[in-house]
């Protein structure tokens, strides 16, 4: 009863810290709750005391079968009739049986009610096999008492008829010897001898009738007592799965207000976790190294205020800034703009590695990765198919880069190759190939397309496209080559894509003085059987692929938000800015390439705040060579949504040469155009038309200073887009 209070207190505690949590008057809810816990205390104090009344009523029992016992040997001494010796033997053993069974009995059963005391929770079974045991035993004791009863009977019955014989003799004797009156006192004896026996008979019955009745009684106060006690055990487990249902009951209740606190301690520390710890704000774009990261690479960074921690809360967890390379030199050089040759670290597209590559910024506007270079002998590439693989030599000096890298970096876009000589008479000569790759280990296969350009070399011996095309790479330890029986690695004592051993070129052969003839066919050559003094092998995946919109025009300019600043010096207009995924201009090096190779449309495509579009394409465009890079567009060759004579493009600005802030190229000899319009452009003098790379402003605002993004009119524009194609 006390651990049940103890746990009623328990949930008294607990519903009130509920209470407390929930913002309730936890007053009056522990009011409530504890009348009702005094209610249920009650209710146990209840079954206690009826609890103890059966304990009362099993030691009433105990000592009514006691006073029992007693009323038993005083009626079997009030029946014993006064017959000498027989009849104390009969009386030592009806008392000496009788009430030692009894008592024996009784005693038993008052030790099984005892024992309820002790073990409640196992009363019932244990009643029950005791009541069992007591029908038996006393059915047994019933049966032996009647046995020995008949028995004794018997035995004093056989005891008297041989009285009766010996007193038979006896008379016959005093007969004989009397001689008279034989007649009256043989009948006389005769009637007493019956006499005696009717009485014997008659007091056996009353004894074992007295006796029978006796134990009767005491059966049924026996069977009336068991019958009590098995009612009382039935209501008491009654009320005993009564109090465990109620308990359950509690115990459920318990279990739920646990599990709401719970709830409300996780609420709380999640509100708390809310109001003392801050989370990080969304990455910031992908922006070009400077002097917090290494060249060559971009980074990215987010703030620490999601909120701003409070209550002392911790900070953010991680970086705040994320660092990765370019996936290839031509994407540093798209990222840095014009920067030296060297040594730059790049992050491979598909395995994730950081790797330094050798990037031509020189050669055709740069951003070649390089990966053969030889000139001078001191690194020998007669190896082993692992080293091919895996690249040997030095980035700074003479170097293979590696056929697992050059298949990785290669099979992302597609690319040009191109290989540039020097021969021992110090002239050069160089040709460039589309469509170029290496396939995947153990053959690094060949890919390569048509010649895109080339000079000073020796076309009919220039067969890499043909020839050797699709050939898989072979070295002295891994033939790949087609010659069955021969390995055209060792003959031609190099590493390369052989597929028979005609020779033709042989750049990873053996270095030999420059100038001489190759008699052996082991020797570095490439147009020509003279051995070479430089080779370098490259390539660069192609610009006009990330700068091509869905039309397949290739866009020079891009501008949707102002996050990129186009007041810019002339060295940055003439070498590109900002990203090809946002706002750029490609650079004026590179239009100029691109534009004087053929005829090409230049289409304008612009945005007003108001979301209406327009555009307009001008035939025969190209960017002259620097250093002034003078525009040339033709006539219009259609136009919708757009005040062609306003913008004036093809004959205000056609034939000006491109001026920024530091390089005045205009015709206005008082003024510098760019500064007065703050931008960089085709400026014939400062009369305001088209400019698309001025300040940008809030789109649709009417800028009186000259100085904002437009074209066809004095409203600043949402969007502009340059592009060109043949």
């Amino acid at each position: 009863m006390a651990l049940c209070k103890a746990n009623m207190l328990f949930v008294l505690l607990t519903i009130y810290t509920v209470a407390l949590y929930n913002g309730a008057n936890a007053n009056e809810v522990l009011i409530e709750i504890l009348s009702k816990v005094l209610t249920l205390d009650t209710k146990f104090d209840n079954l206690e005391t009826e609890f103890m009344k059966t304990v009362n009523d099993v030691n009433t029992l105990d000592k009514r079968m006691d006073n029992m016992e007693i009323q038993l040997k005083n009626k079997l001494t009030d029946y014993t009739p006064k017959l000498g010796g027989i009849t104390k033997s009969i009386e030592s053993t009806i008392s000496n049986t009788v009430t030692k069974m009894v008592k024996s009995q009784y005693r038993a059963i008052s030790t099984a009610m005892k024992r309820e005391k002790v073990a409640l929770m196992t009363l019932k079974t244990e009643i029950k096999n005791h009541i069992k045991e007591i029908d038996d035993e006393f059915q047994n004791v019933q049966t032996s008492f009647e046995e020995r009863l008949l028995n004794q009977t018997q035995a004093q019955e056989y005891k008297f008829e041989r009285q009766s014989d010996d007193l038979g003799d006896f008379i016959s004797d005093v007969r004989d010897q009397l001689k008279g009156n034989l007649s009256d006192a043989q009948k006389s004896l005769d009637q007493a001898i019956h006499a005696f026996k009717d009485d014997i008979k008659n007091t056996t019955f009353n004894l074992n009738k007295t006796l029978n009745e006796n134990l009767e009684t005491i059966q049924s106060e026996v069977d009336l007592r068991i019958t009590d006690q098995q009612n009382g055990i039935v209501s008491l487990n009654s009320k005993m799965s009564s109090t465990e249902g109620s308990l359950q009951s509690y115990k459920s209740f318990s279990n739920s207000i646990r599990a709401d606190v719970n709830s409300i301690d996780s609420r709380v520390s999640l509100i708390e976790t809310s109001l003392s710890e801050t989370q990080w704000s969304d990455w910031g774009k992908w922006t070009v190294c400077d002097t917090r990261c290494e060249r060559g690479k971009w980074f990215r960074e987010r703030l620490c205020n999601n909120p701003v921690p409070q209550f002392g809360g911790a900070g953010c967890s991680g970086d705040k800034k994320e660092v990765r390379a370019s996936f290839d030199c031509s994407e540093v050089r798209q990222n840095l703009g014009r920067v030296p040759s060297g040594v730059y670290h790049i992050t491979t597209w598909k395995t994730n590695q950081i790797a330094s590559v050798f990037c031509d910024m020189d050669t055709d506007q740069g951003g070649w990765t390089v990966f053969q270079h030889r000139m001078n002998g001191n690194v020998d590439f007669y190896r082993n198919f692992s080293s091919y693989e895996n690249g040997f030599g030095s980035l700074q000096g003479e170097f293979w880069f590696g056929l697992k890298l050059m298949y990785e970096m290669t099979s992302r876009t597609s690319n040009d190759l191109r290989i540039d000589i020097t021969r021992g008479s110090g002239s050069t000569g160089y040709i460039v190939y589309a469509d170029f790759s290496v396939g995947a280990g153990s053959n690094y296969t060949l890919h390569v397309g048509n010649i895109r350009s080339k000079s000073g070399l020796r076309a009919s011996y220039v067969r890499i496209h043909t020839y050797h095309n699709g050939s898989a790479f072979s070295t002295f330890d891994h033939d790949n080559d087609r010659f069955h029986g021969v390995n055209c690695a060792a003959t031609h004592r190099g590493g390369w894509w052989y597929k028979y051993c005609i020779y033709y070129m042989n750049l990873n052969g053996q270095y030999y003085t420059p100038g001489k003839n190759d008699d052996n066919g082991t020797a570095m050559t490439f147009d020509e059987y003279t051995t070479l003094k430089s080779s370098k092998m490259m390539f660069r995946h192609l610009i006009t692929v990330t700068i091509r919109d869905a039309t397949s025009q290739k866009v020079f300019q891009h501008r949707m938000n102002g996050k990129v600043d186009f007041y810019r010096n002339f060295s940055s207009y003439e070498n590109g800015f900002g990203l090809l995924q946002g706002e750029f201009w490609l650079g004026l090096k590179l239009m100029n390439e691109m534009t004087s190779r053929t005829s090409n449309d230049l289409r304008i495509d612009i945005t007003h705040s108001s979301g209406y579009t327009g555009y307009i394409v001008y035939a025969d465009f190209n960017v002259g060579a620097g250093s002034n890079y003078t525009l040339h567009v033709g006539n219009t060759l259609s136009e919708r949504g757009v005040y062609a004579d306003l913008a004036g493009f093809n004959t205000y600005n056609n034939c000006s040469a491109f001026s920024t802030f530091d390089h005045d190229n205009d015709l206005s000899s008082s003024s510098n155009c760019a500064v007065i319009l703050h931008g960089g452009w085709w400026y014939n003098d400062c009369i305001y038309c088209a400019n698309l790379n001025g300040h940008y402003h809030t789109p649709g605002t009417y800028v009186l200073n000259k100085t904002a993004m437009t074209f066809d009119g004095y409203q600043s524009l949402k969007t502009s887009k340059m592009m060109f194609r043949p």
